[in-house]
């Protein structure tokens, strides 16, 4: 059974890798790259957030996320906000622009998922999902320190 979970384990990081790279494919022309539209995701589902709590959102480090939150504000698709509770630390929303570049990659990554959809049934993307919650759940645990 270990070497079951461990082999399922190392197919992890190489379905990672060819899904980044196939974002990158389906983001050529948008000015987005896969940093920024994961970015660009989390704040659309988070509304205003700052930076901190942005990375800690999507496990990466605050200097990264500030990176990726940079190049949304100069592409206009992001905006810097007040934040009422701190002065320095402000709050980041995806603008109108944003929202409708969102919308369109988001369509674009749909069509592409859509024929899995007649090889796995609802119940095979719940037990993934299910088996990732707990994987997930597991290594954050073990984890040393937050990304």
């Amino acid at each position: 059974m270990t070497s079951t979970l461990y082999d399922l384990i190392q197919q992890i990081r190489p379905l990672h890798r060819v899904v980044e790279r196939v974002v990158g494919e389906t983001l050529r022309g948008t000015g987005v790259s896969v940093g920024m539209r994961a970015v660009l995701e989390a704040l659309h589902a988070l509304g205003p957030t700052t930076v901190p709590a942005l990375a800690t959102s999507i496990g990466v480090q605050r200097q990264y996320a500030q990176r990726m939150v940079d190049a949304l504000v100069e592409a206009q698709l992001v905006e810097r906000r007040a934040n009422p509770a701190h002065r320095r630390s402000h709050h980041y929303a995806v603008t109108q622009a944003g929202i409708g570049r969102f919308a369109d990659i988001h369509a674009r990554e749909q069509r592409f998922l859509e024929p899995l959809l007649t090889t796995l049934t609802p119940a095979d993307l719940a037990t993934a999902a299910r088996v990732l919650d707990t994987l997930s759940a597991h290594f954050h645990a073990s984890s040393p320190e937050p990304p």
